[in-house]
């Protein structure tokens, strides 16, 4: 009996918790009770305690519908502690089971239609809920159930013609409001009289309104019905700011609105926040120091950094107490958030570019352009940040740094002009010299000089590629293009005369030519100078440094089929064109690279990668480890119209922002950075989808092909073990016509790492 007392004396939480931890044991005192207990929810549990042990129930349900009325009302009873009960995301439609019975039951039971609503946001079963309600003339049930509704949470589009009436007639019905729920009535009829055409009668609900459910406002407002002015009157702070997106200085403005009420919120941190993305540094600083109340307080290290960037901004000096704090606390910045270590970044990079300003204004002359200088290239790295790209702030700091670089290169060249200028003797000049010369005056604007110039150097000199070129471009910079077409054709037709293929050229007179109106180049010329370009072009891209991070190595994993065979077996590589690439948007179709555009979109491409150990490239590129990976060595010389580059990974944004002013990089040199693990190095071509490679002897090699050489072949760990025979001899035949001082390809195989199973190691093979 002490136990039964025991048991009986838990609470509705801790049965609850044993009815979902099927603690049978500790319950079962409702056998016992379930039928005298005074405790109405005692039947309720006690139903689902059956049914959790697999009892029978009709004697428990048959007193449910006993004591509650009727049989819909004995499934509303259950619904209502299936809730209880089962109160999680994933164990809704339990109650919801029930709740369903009792409408199917009633059609009238409002409280059902209520329940069912409340679970699912079924728009149906709210407006039945209402109806019932209305025509029962309960009111005050009305009242209450409408303070409960969310309009922001409703798909307004669900409702149709007729049930807008029945919604008007009820909302608008005095009986039905008071002021609780006033606002959310007045939201109800706003609606209505939106989706029934009725606009002014809405306007005229949303003034009278104290508040208004900010997608009601968004409907009056986006359809022109009212002005902004008049939705942020009617609009909470948080959905004032929704609706102002990035306007960041009204946010600030209301803001300080709600802060002059001497409310707790908006909390001192939220108001410095807004002030710094408002660009008011001058309030940042005032807000920071204001100590005339206590409830705002600095809690946030965000806060630290808006007032020391904001000192930054407004050349004030540095706090230096602030600086040691955030310094101190760097190392914990991730803890509070993304948000407060992309505020460090900003930190810095304000300081590179405070320091570089002081260097601007008080180091003359300038010795150097300023990407020459470390901080300014540190200054790049930190914009390179891909999370910083998609900041507020990014558009603010890159216009920063293109500014002070501007400046800081326009005094550059006036001093190099400058200097240049006082030793310049036409009669003794050497052309490179003159061609800097002259470039530091166009930098200068001084296209006159430079014309007089270049006039003055033809008295003893031949016309050159450059000078001509220069000619053109001082008079494309008069806007003077007939002239400027002259001289570009001319230093065309001594490109030409020579052999010596430029871009530049090319691409100047081009461009000039376009201006020239009634002028248009031949198309075959100009089909020719297209191709011109691009060989060009691609003639920059040489093999450097930067291609291998192991001196002159690059790795290729493929599969071990016919393809591949025929490829190693007769020394070339194979450059597919874009439609046979496994990433669709690779050499995407860029809106700016139209037929007329200079630059070709029928590269070919083969990839290279610099990862020699990647399990990922193994499954991606050699048949889920069945093929093999070949080691190269590059000796840096490649045939016309083939370049070679390590390609950049970049945040998709970042490359639709760049895609105009660096359109070549972004489309062949580039790619999203979830690819960065290929670490790829790209040999390209607009000529060709085979090139040869052999290890040149000098003087006597092949320009027609790439100097390479294969190092070494190795073997997936599933390779199959009847196909070893068939490389080994692939390898013999290559080696044995290599000459006796070559090194001999090496055989490898991969396999699982002993003493790690997640990543494999590499030994050598004998040659079967």
């Amino acid at each position: 009996m002490g136990v039964v007392v025991l048991m009986f004396n838990l609470d509705n939480k801790k049965i609850i918790e044993l009815l979902n931890r099927k603690v049978f044991s500790e319950l079962s005192f409702l056998d016992d009770v379930w039928a005298t207990s005074e405790n109405e929810s005692y039947l309720g549990f006690y139903y689902f305690l059956k049914e959790l042990r697999n009892d029978e129930k009709t004697t428990v349900f048959d007193e449910i519908v006993l004591r509650e009325g009727s049989h819909s009302l004995a499934y509303l009873y259950i619904g209502k502690m299936a809730q209880e009960i089962y109160n999680k995301l994933h164990q809704r439609h339990i109650a919801k089971y029930f709740f369903l019975q009792a409408m199917n039951l009633d059609k009238t039971n409002s409280e059902a239609h209520w329940n069912y609503y409340w679970l699912t946001r079924d728009l149906d079963s709210l407006l039945s809920s209402l109806k019932i309600d209305y025509e029962s003339k309960k009111f005050i049930l009305l009242q209450n159930k409408i303070l409960n509704i969310y309009i922001g949470q409703m798909s307004l589009d669900d409702f149709c013609e007729e049930n807008w009436v029945i919604i008007k007639k009820i909302f608008g019905d005095e009986r039905v409001k008071n002021k609780i729920n006033r606002n959310n009535v007045n939201g109800f009829l706003a609606l209505a009289n939106y989706f029934l055409g009725e606009f002014n009668e809405g306007v005229i609900v949303i003034k009278n309104s104290e508040s208004v459910s900010l997608n009601v406002i968004k409907l009056y407002l986006d359809s022109g019905y009212i002005s902004l002015d008049q939705a942020l009157l009617k609009l909470s702070l948080w959905d004032r700011e929704k609706i102002l997106k990035d306007d960041h200085k009204k946010i600030y403005k209301e803001y300080l609105i709600e802060a002059e009420k001497g409310l707790p919120n908006p909390i001192k941190d939220e108001l410095l926040k807004k002030a710094f993305y408002a660009g008011e540094y001058l309030d940042v600083l005032s807000i920071f120091d204001d100590k005339s109340k206590d409830q705002f307080s600095i809690n946030s290290i965000d806060s630290y950094l808006y007032c020391l960037i904001s000192q930054i901004a407004l050349k004030h000096e540095i706090n230096i107490d602030l600086k040691r704090y955030v310094e101190e606390h760097n190392f914990s910045l991730s803890k509070h958030g993304k948000e407060s270590e992309l505020l460090y970044l900003v930190f810095k990079f304000k300081l590179i570019i405070k320091e570089l300003n002081f260097k601007l204004l008080n180091e003359i002359p300038k010795n150097h352009t300023i990407d020459i200088y470390s901080n300014y290239q540190d200054a790049c790295e930190i914009l390179e940040n891909e999370n910083l790209f998609n900041h507020s702030l990014y558009k603010e700091l890159e216009s920063e740094l293109r500014k002070l670089s501007i400046d800081w290169n326009e005094l550059y060249y006036q001093d190099k002009f400058s200097e240049s200028f006082s030793t310049l003797d036409i009669q003794k000049v050497k052309n490179t010299e003159l061609w800097e010369h002259c470039n530091a005056a166009i930098n200068n604007k001084k296209y006159d000089y430079v014309i007089s110039l270049i006039n003055k150097f033809y008295v003893n000199n031949t016309p050159t590629m450059t000078s001509e070129n220069i000619l053109g471009v001082c008079y494309e910079y008069k806007e003077d293009y007939y002239n400027s077409l002259i001289h570009l054709q001319k230093s065309i037709d001594i490109m030409y005369l020579h052999k010596e293929l430029d871009f530049i050229i090319i691409s100047n007179y081009v461009s000039v030519a376009r201006k020239n109106e009634g002028y248009k180049i031949p198309e075959e010329f100009y089909l020719k100078l297209k191709a011109d370009f691009n060989l060009s072009l691609v003639s920059r891209f040489k093999w450097d440094y930067s291609c291998s991070d192991r001196g002159n190595f690059l790795f290729k994993y493929s599969p071990f089929n016919i393809n591949s065979i025929d490829s190693i077996s007769n020394q070339y590589f194979y450059l597919p064109n874009k439609n046979q690439l496994n990433d669709p948007i690779e050499l995407p179709e860029l809106s700016v690279l139209t037929p007329d555009s200079l630059i070709s979109t029928d590269y070919n491409v083969c990839s290279f990668s610099n990862n020699e150990n990647s399990i990922l490239m193994w499954s991606h590129y050699a048949q889920q480890h069945e093929g093999i990976m070949v080691e190269y060595w590059f000796g840096g010389e490649f045939p016309e119209g083939y370049g070679i580059s390590k390609l950049n990974y970049s945040d998709s944004l970042k490359r639709k922002r760049e895609q105009e002013p660096y359109i070549f990089n972004q489309f062949l040199l580039t790619k999203n950075k979830e690819w960065s693990y290929e670490d790829e190095v790209r040999l390209f071509s607009p000529i060709g989808k085979k090139v040869g490679y052999t290890s040149y002897e000098y003087p006597n090699f092949d320009r027609s092909k790439i100097n390479a050489r294969i190092i070494s072949i190795t073997l997936g760990y599933r390779f199959p073990e009847d196909k070893k025979g068939l490389i080994s001899n692939l390898i013999k035949t290559i080696n044995s016509q290599l000459k006796p001082y070559d090194e001999k390809i090496k055989l490898k195989q991969a396999y699982i790492d002993e003493f790690n199973n997640f990543s494999i190691v590499y030994k050598d093979h004998d040659l079967i």
